[in-house]
């Protein structure tokens, strides 16, 4: 799939991704531009906490995957959308989409940096506690 910069304009190219990923599913799953443009302000708001900046987020990742707690009652494994964001220099984009068939849902958003980010992320931290006596 080609990357699709998360932005208004942009919000029938991303609803069609997710339509082709999610199939007949709609349940549990992404199915709105308004719900990857949350995930991915969420994932921006995570990145500027690590690292400071916008300009230091570049290159960072994020996997968001919708759905709610799901019960293992159901008779089918309900299907729920996972999908990967990275933030370039102009904004975050799109770069996947996929189903899952889980019943481990519940809204989540994992950000993965690079290690020049890690280490960045580190000593930002370190400047911010004291361990006790």
């Amino acid at each position: 799939m080609k990357p699709i910069k998360v932005c208004e304009k942009n919000a029938f190219a991303i609803e069609a991704a997710l339509r082709q990923a999610n199939g007949k599913a709609v349940a549990h799953t992404f199915t709105t531009y308004a719900e990857i443009a949350k995930m991915a302000e969420f994932a921006e708001r995570i990145a500027y906490a690590l690292l400071g900046t916008k300009a230091a987020a570049i290159g960072a990742k994020a996997i968001a995957q919708s759905g709610e707690k799901l019960p293992n009652a159901y008779k089918w494994t309900p299907i729920i959308t996972s999908v990967t964001l990275e933030k370039k220099s102009t904004g975050w984009f799109l770069l996947s989409a996929n189903s899952i068939e889980t019943h481990f849902g519940g809204k989540r958003v994992c950000i993965f940096l690079t290690p020049a980010q890690k280490d960045m992320a580190i000593s930002k931290f370190k400047l911010n506690f004291e361990v006790q006596q």
